[in-house]
């Protein structure tokens, strides 16, 4: 006995395109062809998954060279990452913390910044020198 795999089915849609088609129809095939087109059909929903997260991260992620951004970009406009300069101590993230609900996510190693952000500068809460930027973002 054959056994048939199935996929959603509603109507064509005039001038959609074939991904937005694929992802919408049914259709039955026999057991066999199903099991040889899953794999592609997996690494292609990964791949269209992981090129819309890293869209959608790269949408949100900034850098920000002052306090009055800093606030704007969280408070504003919903927020993301934040390449910010930073020099200050614990207590100054602390503050930080309370004030915007952000933290240090991340201390990137060199080479890793956005065009833009590279180099030093001056720290967006203390105004002392700033070797490198760090990543922020919204603390939960």
């Amino acid at each position: 006995m054959e056994r048939f795999v199935s996929r959603r089915f509603v109507k064509d849609i005039p001038g959609e395109d074939e991904k937005a088609a694929r992802s919408r129809k049914k259709s039955f095939v026999p057991r066999a062809e199903a099991l040889a087109k899953i794999k592609p059909i997996l690494d292609e929903m990964q791949k269209e998954l992981y090129e819309r997260a890293l869209a959608f991260r790269n949408s949100r992620t900034r850098a920000i060279n002052s306090i009055s951004e800093y606030e704007k970009f969280f408070k504003e406009e919903g927020g993301g990452f934040a390449w910010v300069h930073w020099a200050g101590t614990s207590d100054d993230e602390e503050a930080m913390a309370k004030k915007y609900q952000t933290s240090i996510r991340n201390i990137p190693l060199d080479g890793q910044a956005p065009a833009g952000a590279e180099g030093s500068g001056t720290c967006i809460l203390t105004g002392k020198p700033s070797a490198r930027r760090v990543v922020m973002s919204e603390s939960y």
